[in-house]
């Protein structure tokens, strides 16, 4: 074989495989699993910069059990927008993700038990 064919087989090789690697980018980009991961770790990295964690801990270490319920609920009533917003991602994504693993498992219970 001389150089211009070793070349050019080279370069092929590299351009078929710059697509195989485009593709395979591209087909993981677009799954929800990855938009889901994005939006949750985004959305907790701005959770984190708008509230301080240790003291939304500490405060509530602090309520008597009784008033747990009312003052969540007074806690969100004066939270900002942004963080509401992030905290709602959050346990959205958190829901979104643990339904698409657990209704596999609860259906394929159903199929079995019908057998």
């Amino acid at each position: 074989m001389n150089k211009t064919t070793t070349y050019n087989s080279q370069k092929m090789r590299n351009a078929i495989m710059r697509r195989v690697w485009y593709t395979y980018v591209l087909s993981v980009a677009i799954r929800p699993s990855t938009a889901w991961g994005i939006a949750f770790g985004a959305s907790v990295i701005g959770f984190w910069r708008l509230v301080s964690i240790t003291s939304i801990v500490q405060n509530f270490l602090n309520v008597p059990i009784g008033q747990v319920p009312t003052y969540v609920l007074q806690s969100m009533m004066q939270a900002e927008f942004l963080a509401l917003i992030a905290f709602g991602i959050i346990v959205f994504t958190l829901l979104s993700v643990g339904l698409k693993v657990t209704l596999p498992v609860f259906t394929r219970e159903q199929r079995l038990s019908s057998v």
